[in-house]
């Protein structure tokens, strides 16, 4: 059983999106490895971004909130540090893929 005092360290990121299967394809890219060990908790969600909205009133951009509980400050790092290098790696090959489609 884990409590939140064996998890004191934690990280909270929010990527935002275009559209929602934009966000949706990354987080399911990124969510396909799991952190090594039992140090570090990585959660992934899609939410609605209540920060841009169209002529309506509705949201029209979607966040990727990541979120990451670790038992010590420099495993909290190293958790977000390869997560930022992975997420650049997965959201530059979206983009040349996008480029390549829409030739």
């Amino acid at each position: 059983m884990t409590t939140e005092k064996s998890f004191p360290y934690t990280c909270e990121l929010d990527v935002t999106f275009p559209t929602k299967e934009s966000a949706k394809r990354t987080t399911d890219v990124m969510c396909v490895d799991e952190e090594v060990g039992n140090r570090v908790v990585k959660t992934l969600e899609i939410l609605p971004s209540s920060a841009s909205t169209d002529e309506q009133g509705a949201s029209n951009m979607i966040i990727m909130r990541v979120s990451f509980k670790a038992t010590e400050a420099k495993m909290l790092r190293v958790a977000v540090s390869g997560f930022c290098d992975y997420l650049n790696v997965a959201l530059k090959c979206q983009q040349e893929f996008d480029q390549i489609q829409s030739e």
